[in-house]
């Protein structure tokens, strides 16, 4: 009796976590981007405007060129740790980088973004870079 309560218990568990994650991945919006953004900060912030963000690391490979990449654990990893507990919890340490890469023109006017990123990320880059 106790045994099926508690088996009871755990498929509650792990329907209740399926759910979340059903949830969790409708909600985050992934957007690939590819625009011109016109600057109205100085090309030489751009990097300590994306760092004051605290989204991720920020990357100078050059003068010009700055990245924003957001270490994160997939929403996916949710369901093998749930149905193959203890071991799934291996599932927790996969990570995977992702990257938004901002590059300035000469001028210092406009800056380039590419890259594959949440839409919200997305937002909060262009509101540091084209603030009022």
């Amino acid at each position: 009796m106790a045994a099926t309560l508690g088996g009871l218990v755990f498929l509650g568990l792990v329907c209740a976590l399926l759910l979340l994650l059903v949830k969790r991945m409708r909600g985050t919006r992934w957007v690939t981007v590819g625009e011109q953004v016109w600057l109205t900060v100085p090309s030489a912030e751009v990097p300590q405007r994306l760092a004051e963000l605290g989204l991720g690391r920020v990357l100078t490979p050059a003068p010009d060129r700055a990245a924003l990449v957001l270490r994160r654990s997939p929403v996916w990893v949710i369901a093998p740790m749930a149905l193959l507990f203890p071991l799934g919890l291996l599932f927790l340490f996969y990570r995977e980088d992702v990257s938004v890469e901002v590059t300035t023109d000469p001028a210092g006017d406009s800056a380039w973004l590419s890259g594959r990123t949440e839409a919200r990320t997305l937002a909060a880059i262009r509101g540091a870079l084209v603030q009022a």
